[in-house]
């Protein structure tokens, strides 16, 4: 199920879903992270930054802005916010002072984990695309819908919130494009 703010009711709607927890994406992850880096560090205007302006009118709209007790990662997304996080910022002279100012933010994440024979079975050997922090979303997403559980997903990634539109289960929230459409 799409989320669509300019209809959906939040009790009815939003609340059922992301009670459980949200499924947080890498891309959202490291959006955020650069807004607090460049907003807390370098002292950039982040009505300046659009996307991050963007992630948090959407976080507020949810009712969840700076409650990262609600989000939820899996070991692979955070390999590769890490990653991203590395090689951004590793070569700035206050890295220690930078990382300080995300592990607050990481740290009151919440973890799922995904099992090694559940993302097997995601990949296609005739069409190999190893994505694994998406294919670690699929699975736990799975797990929620095999456990008759409501779930969301946060991600700008259209491709992997399109794959749960049909689904009554999930809520895939792509806060780019729904708060393009809001506005």
């Amino acid at each position: 199920m799409l989320l669509d703010l300019r209809t959906d009711d939040y009790d009815k709607d939003i609340h059922p879903f992301i009670k459980n927890g949200i499924i947080i994406d890498t891309c959202v992850i490291k959006t955020l992270i650069d807004g607090f880096i460049a907003t807390r560090i370098t002292k950039k205007r982040s009505e300046d930054m659009e996307d991050f302006q963007m992630a948090l009118a959407f976080l507020d709209r949810i009712k969840v802005g700076n409650n990262w007790g609600k989000f939820f990662v899996t070991p692979h997304i955070l390999t590769e916010v890490f990653q991203h996080f590395r090689k951004d910022y590793c070569d700035w002279k206050n890295y220690p002072e930078v990382l300080k100012e995300v592990m607050p933010f990481i740290e009151s994440m919440g973890e799922e984990n995904a099992k090694k024979l559940n993302i097997l079975q995601y990949i296609d050997s005739n069409n190999p695309v190893i994505e694994m922090g998406d294919i670690s979303i699929f699975v736990i997403t799975d797990n929620f819908i095999n456990d008759d559980k409501k779930v969301a997903i946060l991600s700008a990634d259209g491709d992997l919130t399109d794959r749960f539109t049909d689904n009554n289960k999930v809520l895939a929230m792509n806060y780019r494009r729904i708060m393009l459409n809001y506005n």
